[in-house]
């Protein structure tokens, strides 16, 4: 027996407007994020978030990481490959000439003095150590036999985040001094350059500033990321596909959660500033996505209402009269 029961007009309205503003959302996020690959000064990265992940996907995520602790940041050569690194990849982007070249090397001379005086600073040393040795011991009993081992590692990883972090964060600062230095003295003819720059296949189609299928998993993550955010927020904005968009919203948005649910069933989001008890602002949109999915809210109004309309006489044709 089919239910009589109808939506008003103003819930209609309600659920619509719900969609679209979800599907903004998504858009405008997405948008944001391969635009900072174009604009090449700090190009979005799911690293560090991923790498504070301390929800139920955190071991599967941490194994996409190369170095989910942070380790690389704290040894000198380390630091000093990472420069070498990254003047590689801007060489090979906007094809410095010399003068840019030795300006280059100039600057991670500079940085490599900075390092100096950090690493040899006595208090940064023994806070260092102190990490690594706690690191170690987390690493020992993760590893364990014993199932209270392994859950006293994962609490003291997480305290070990907000440690590793301290550490890092002068040192990534680093890089991007180094990054920043090398953009900054670009000519007007090499920015052209890279904004014609062709990356080949479908991204260059789709006028893409990355390829499509990058070699390393955490590039992997980050276009599925930044592709999959563009592609269902456009599909909900414009209402096609609207709930199988919805659907896939909702399951990022779950992965999203369970990367870095907030207290106690993980750490939070340590960028975030709000108070979250189980419920965080993630869970809210994940929820409102799975109720859209179960909503055409797109043939109310939308491109699946033209669709459905256009070949509604072929349906009335095959499958007879409509309700």
């Amino acid at each position: 027996m089919r239910s009589t029961y109808r939506l008003c007009w103003c819930s209609c309205l309600a659920l619509v407007l719900l969609r679209v503003g979800v599907g903004w959302h998504f858009l405008y996020e997405g948008l944001s994020k391969i635009e900072s690959h174009r604009e090449g000064t700090k190009p979005f990265s799911a690293e560090g978030y991923l790498a504070n992940s301390s929800g139920p996907l955190r071991d599967w995520v941490r194994r996409r990481l190369d170095d989910p602790d942070g380790l690389k940041y704290l040894e000198p050569t380390a630091i000093t490959a990472q420069w070498n690194e990254t003047l590689q990849q801007l060489d090979a982007r906007y094809g410095l000439n010399q003068e840019q070249r030795q300006s280059a090397a100039e600057k991670i001379r500079e940085l490599e003095q900075t390092r100096e005086k950090h690493f040899g600073n006595a208090d940064n040393k023994k806070k260092i150590e102190e990490y690594w040795d706690a690191m170690n011991q987390v690493i020992e009993d993760e590893s364990s036999g014993l199932a209270y081992e392994r859950e006293r590692a994962r609490e003291k990883r997480r305290e070990l985040a907000t440690q590793r972090d301290e550490l890092t964060t002068p040192i990534q600062a680093w890089n991007t001094a180094l990054r920043d230095h090398v953009t900054g003295r670009l000519t007007p003819d090499q920015i052209e350059r890279d904004s014609a720059r062709d990356v080949g296949g479908l991204a260059a189609t789709l006028d893409l500033p990355f390829p499509l299928w990058p070699e390393q998993s955490i590039d992997q993550i980050n276009v599925l990321t930044m592709c999959g955010l563009t592609l269902s927020g456009g599909l909900l904005l414009v209402g096609l596909f609207s709930r199988l968009s919805a659907l896939w919203a909702a399951a990022f948005l779950a992965m999203i959660y369970a990367t870095n649910p907030p207290l106690p069933l993980g750490a939070g989001n340590p960028a975030d500033p709000g108070n979250y008890l189980y419920v965080n602002k993630e869970l809210i949109e994940c929820l409102a996505a799975l109720a859209l999915a179960t909503i055409p809210t797109g043939r109310w109004l939308g491109v699946d209402a033209l669709i459905r309309a256009v070949t509604r006489p072929i349906r009335v044709k095959l499958f007879g009269a409509e309700e």
